[in-house]
């Protein structure tokens, strides 16, 4: 009883980042089980099917989560507990239509044999699921969250090394079986119904705003994933399950990489000390986060064959972890450019590169994984990366910011 009581006194603030961390932690442990118990090619179909659910819920998260963000913090207590019914009574029958076109539309590109219902079923509860836990780490960040969530771990974990998963189905149900409990969160929530007022003034505040977080967030996704989701229709499932493998484990990476702009944008956006000074200032900040985590990186380009040998037994001839630890370096580099743009509040040009990116990777993804297999995707990630930040370093000069020398004058 003390540890909860101690654990009660925290400060919102840390019960939230031990739960974000948590998160990462268990998507990252999960994944290398599920890659482990499925092997290569089980794991691929997986891990095609779990990018095709990540666009769901980033449409989820601009047309409800994002607009929440701003109005809920707003509202009294009733008036946040009928928002969120509102919201509920939206986003519930949105879910259940987009799993089912999801479905349709993936069994038409893909031929994976999986069972037919599996990814309508599993979608459903993930998306209700994530719905929930985003809704509720915005009103009531704190214990319940942490050990639904831990809870949501241990059920994820457990099943797979309880059930030891062989076909992606299987998988699939798993996860759907852990995300259940996510259906916890509506006791913490408490929605109330409400009215045809209510549900008027919300599609009215929130139409505008979440249309263009939509186009943005299907934008963002695009330029990251498309590669990869076109790829699952001209690579073999193993390859797919490679590659997906090395990003989850080169993906460690971004845990302080958003640690990094989480903490550097803020205080960069907040500098008011001389401008000739701020270069130092955010090279500072740069170097504390960054060197670390290119350390890590060199290290994880060293070890992965090995790592790697302890998941899978299948050979691994193509150098897939060299080529994403190149692209990371290119990441890493561009990192403090991404802080000056989004520290001095340029989103459209933020928005403008992803979109410049996707169209790009539109052009060439036939050409790039049809030449060069899981190598055009790496290269076809590389020359995105290189063109965004290409636009915002122009973009930043031509705002007499100096770019290179990180460095800022109006």
């Amino acid at each position: 009883m003390k540890l909860f009581s101690l654990i009660r006194s925290l400060d919102a603030r840390l019960l939230l980042i031990a739960d974000q961390s948590l998160i990462s932690a268990a998507g990252f442990l999960g994944n290398f089980l599920l890659a482990w118990k499925l092997q290569l090619e089980g794991y691929g179909i997986y891990a095609l099917v779990y990018l095709g659910m990540m666009l769901l819920m980033s449409f989820q998260q601009a047309l409800f989560i994002q607009p929440a963000q701003v109005f809920l913090g707003k509202l009294g207590n009733k008036s946040q507990r009928k928002y969120v019914g509102t919201i509920l009574t939206i986003a519930m029958p949105t879910a259940l239509l987009v799993s089912v076109v999801f479905e349709l539309v993936f069994n038409l590109i893909y031929h994976t044999a999986l069972p037919i219902g599996i990814l309508f079923l599993v979608s459903f509860i993930w998306l209700v699921a994530d719905l929930l836990r985003k809704l509720c780490i915005i009103l009531y960040p704190g214990l319940n969250l942490l050990l639904i969530d831990g809870l949501n771990v241990l059920l994820f974990s457990g099943l797979i090394l309880l059930l030891s998963p062989a076909r992606p189905e299987q998988a699939l149900l798993i996860l759907g079986a852990s995300s259940l409990s996510g259906l916890l969160f509506i006791f913490i929530l408490k929605p109330q119904s409400s009215g045809k007022r209510l549900k008027q003034y919300y599609v009215k505040k929130t139409a505008s705003t979440a249309g263009w977080m939509v186009v943005t967030s299907v934008v963002q996704w695009s330029s990251s994933n498309y590669l990869l989701m076109a790829a699952g229709a001209w690579i073999s499932a193993s390859a797919l399950g490679l590659l997906r493998l090395t990003q989850y484990l080169f993906g460690l990476l971004n845990i302080f990489l958003q640690a990094y702009e989480n903490f550097a944008v803020p205080r960069v956006a907040g500098y008011s000390g001389a401008p000739a000074d701020k270069p130092a200032y955010v090279l500072k900040i740069s170097a504390a986060f960054l060197l670390p985590v290119a350390g890590l990186l060199v290290f994880l380009a060293i070890f992965f064959p090995f790592l790697a040998k302890l998941i899978s037994p299948q050979e691994i001839t193509e150098p897939l972890h060299l080529w994403i630890a190149l692209l990371y370096f290119l990441i890493l580099i561009a990192y403090p450019i991404r802080v000056i743009i989004r520290a001095s509040g340029y989103n459209n040009v933020y928005f403008i590169a992803h979109a410049a990116a996707l169209v790009l990777i539109l052009l060439s993804a036939s050409f790039l994984i049809r030449t060069y297999q899981s190598a055009g995707i790496i290269a076809g990630m590389m020359l995105s990366q290189i063109l965004m930040t290409g636009i915002w370093i122009i973009f930043l000069y031509r705002k007499k910011h100096f770019a290179w020398k990180l460095s800022t004058s109006h």
